[in-house]
């Protein structure tokens, strides 16, 4: 995980060039992290919520138990 691990509660930003992985990253971070049991929301700005599930289909982590949020506004995701 980034730096050594994560905070309780905390964000993290994954970025870099169209093409690099950060979504295959991202999706199998979040697999992870739900299937130890923590709470996970997958907040996407640049990809559908329908991109994200056939991603995670795709990687055969469909099951996993993260919520899914598409926006670019924090204030539309942070409900979730």
């Amino acid at each position: 995980m980034p730096g050594g691990g994560l905070v309780p509660a905390s964000a993290v930003l994954v970025g870099g060039d169209a093409g690099i992985g950060t979504s295959t990253l991202a999706s199998r971070a979040a697999a992870s992290l739900a299937a130890s049991g923590r709470r996970v929301l997958y907040g996407s700005g640049k990809e559908s919520i329908a991109q994200v599930r056939l991603r995670a289909r795709r990687l055969g982590l469909a099951e996993a138990r993260v919520a899914l949020a598409a926006s670019v506004n924090l204030r539309a995701i942070a409900p979730h």
